[in-house]
């Protein structure tokens, strides 16, 4: 019994901290004069946690955006599972060959 309720407590000091930290979003994005959020997905636990706590922040307005530059398959697919676990609307842009042209252009410099 003892084991549950630690269980509980746990669940509870957890809850309260992503409610802490969506509050903090939700006041930087209003001071910003903004609407919602976007974030880079990468596939990561990093960006993973924050596509979750940005659709809870702003469940109509926000954005997981996936920007593979010449990266493999893997981290857009795990971009894409991210995306749709946590419900973000999301878009995929991907920019190698813009990559390659900055690249390009600055080895002739």
């Amino acid at each position: 019994m003892k084991e549950l309720q630690r269980n509980v407590q746990d669940h509870d000091k957890i809850e309260k901290q992503i409610k802490e930290c969506i509050h903090w979003i939700q006041e930087r994005v209003e001071q910003a004069n903004c609407k919602g959020a976007l974030v880079g997905l990468s596939g990561g636990i990093d960006s993973a946690v924050v596509a979750n706590l940005l659709v809870r922040a702003f469940p109509e307005n926000s954005l997981g955006v996936i920007l593979p530059i010449d990266s493999g398959k893997e981290d857009a697919d795990h971009a894409r599972i991210v995306a749709n676990k946590c419900k973000i609307k999301n878009v995929e842009i991907d920019l190698s060959m813009e990559k390659n042209s900055i690249f390009s252009k600055t080895r002739e410099v």
